[in-house]
């Protein structure tokens, strides 16, 4: 059974990628659409938003080894 902890662990980290992955792409759209209206605080809240999705990423890979 040795072994079996990474795969669940990779499979779990893979899920978390997806889900944030696509969580991403929702708030490029999101952004994008709020782009047309003011340009420069969509910029930023994009700029932050993906910093703040690498961390939770970061945070949930260190969690799961």
């Amino acid at each position: 059974m040795e072994g079996t902890g990474g795969v669940v662990g990779n499979g779990v980290a893979v899920g978390t990628g997806v889900i944030v992955g696509a969580g991403v792409e929702v708030a490029l759209a999101l952004t994008t659409r709020v782009l047309r209206l003011n340009e420069s605080f969509s910029l930023l809240a994009l700029a932050s938003f993906s910093s703040l999705s690498s961390l939770a990423l970061l945070l949930i890979l260190l969690l799961l080894t």
